[in-house]
């Protein structure tokens, strides 16, 4: 860390300082009261380090009198030029959020303290704060981690003993953070808007995880236009638990997020081909049932609900455990240990490591061809 770095942080440290002391002074009366409303206890707030900018030049002030170097306070961006070209606080009546990684104080976000739906700079973040997340450090504290949208949610399930840790926006998060949840237990638990938004950053989240970590996420809903600090304010943990965390669902379980590994799976996997004098047959084949395939090739499987599991076939993966999955109400199949998802035809072009066409004349001889005729009724199905 170099000497700039070494003042900024040391701005940040007074900032932060003096924003918690700011909600327990007189000009913080309106924001506890917000923090009341909220759910937010002050035992909380105090362990999370939440505070209150009054604004205007207040914060500006107390760092002049600190002797610390306005400029440095500019770059960090918790002071900046007003429309008059005066140097006033970046927050103002806010309260603040600071972001920790470790003992250092990253960054900020801010909740504007008011009750008016017609205001529309209800959250302020400090530059760059959106790259991070809210309660970071619990992350290496805890195999299971809820994600949720906003500092308020993580609140009310930290005040319900959950491992919380929040976003700043639906749509933040990112590769990187998907590196931080390696090996962990992920709870998706994002708005359940009328206009669908929280559900497709949810589905989008879950992809990264799963794309990044090979994590294979729970996706929570919430009940319609109801976030978790509302329905922390209404209920109880044990209503949560029984009501809420009840409806998760394994992200390979949600039929959006089959069809689109079906297509990156194809992408992956087929070259580009020219399909139209084939698509009868394509549609043919993949009317077979997907367990009646993979049994052509021999392999056990052991019924696991409405699907079955096995030890994983495809060649240059050996394994012990049965992650191979074959879905039979989506035709499909995900190895969880190699990473391979596709239907029938991509099955068989590993098994037989063969090309895309060939897979298809494959298929369509052993199950609708009998003696070099296409059978009218049922199909062969005999094995390799």
């Amino acid at each position: 860390m170099n000497d700039k770095e070494f003042i900024v942080n040391k701005i940040k440290i007074r900032a932060c300082n003096f924003y918690q002391n700011m909600l327990w002074q007189p000009p913080g009366k309106k924001a506890r009261a917000y923090l009341i409303r909220r759910g937010v206890n002050f035992d909380t707030a105090k362990s999370l380090s939440i505070g209150y900018a009054p604004g205007e030049q207040s914060l500006r002030q107390h760092l002049e009198a600190m002797g610390l170097d306005i400029s440095l306070a500019l770059d960090s961006g918790l002071l900046r030029f007003d429309k008059n070209m005066n140097i006033s606080d970046f927050f103002n009546d806010y309260i603040i959020f600071p972001i920790f990684q470790g003992s250092d104080i990253r960054t900020f976000t801010g909740r504007k303290v008011t009750t008016d739906p017609e205001e529309r700079m209800k959250h302020l973040h400090l530059k760059r704060a959106q790259k991070q997340l809210y309660n970071y450090n619990i992350i290496e504290k805890s195999n299971v981690v809820m994600l949720v949208e906003s500092p308020f949610n993580a609140i009310s399930l930290i005040q319900w003993d959950y491992p919380a840790v929040a976003t700043l926006g639906a749509n933040s998060f990112n590769k990187a953070h998907a590196k931080l949840f390696s090996k962990k237990v992920i709870y998706i638990i994002y708005d359940n808007d009328e206009n669908k938004s929280g559900q497709r950053a949810a589905l989008k989240t879950a992809k990264i995880l799963f794309s990044e970590e090979k994590i294979n996420p729970y996706i929570v809903t919430m009940p319609v236009g109801v976030d978790i600090n509302d329905y922390y304010l209404s209920h109880e943990k044990k209503d949560f638990m029984l009501e809420i965390l009840s409806t998760k669902r394994r992200l390979t379980d949600i039929p959006e997020f089959k069809r689109w590994m079906i297509e990156e799976t194809r992408k992956a996997f087929r070259p580009k081909y020219k399909v139209t004098k084939n698509t009868e047959d394509i549609a043919l084949v993949q009317t077979i049932p997907i367990a009646d395939i993979v049994r052509l090739f021999q392999i056990s499987m052991t019924k696991y609900g409405d699907d079955y599991k096995a030890i994983c076939p495809l060649p240059m993966h050996r394994e012990k455990i049965s992650s191979f999955t074959v879905y039979t109400q989506t035709n499909t199949i995900k190895c969880f240990g190699c990473g391979f998802f596709g239907d029938g035809i991509d099955f068989v072009m590993q098994m037989k490591n063969i090309g895309f066409i060939e897979a298809i004349k494959f298929l369509k001889g052993k199950f609708f061809l009998t003696h070099g005729k296409e059978k009218t009724n049922g199909y062969a199905g005999t094995e390799v």
